[in-house]
């Protein structure tokens, strides 16, 4: 069903301006950051593919991206890009903690 709502939808007039907008858009939001104290949560496959520049993989670049709240963090699962598909469980657990740390304030 979702090979088949996929096939369906990818080439829908948004996607394919997404897609033909993908470096623009890029380039838009490279010097843009989370505020400092804004807590931030982030899930990403534990694959530690090293990018072209050789500087940083998916973990390291989520890492640069974290901001000094206390209860931000990454988390890595083996998987692939959607891991809510496979550890969606794991993930609701892991909002449901990091959701607890805001109790009372």
């Amino acid at each position: 069903m979702t090979k088949v709502t996929s096939a369906w939808k990818i080439y829908n007039m948004n996607i394919v301006d997404e897609a033909n907008q993908i470096e623009n858009n890029i380039a838009r939001t490279v010097n843009i950051s989370f505020p400092s104290d804004m807590p931030v949560l982030f899930f990403t496959t534990r694959e530690d593919k090293v990018n072209e520049d050789k500087k940083k993989s998916n973990v390291t670049f989520y890492q640069t991206q974290l901001t000094d709240f206390p209860s931000s963090k990454t988390i890595t699962y083996e998987g692939h890009h959607y891991l809510h598909w496979t550890h969606y469980k794991e993930i609701s657990e892991q909002v449901n903690e990091f959701l607890k740390t805001f109790e009372g304030n």
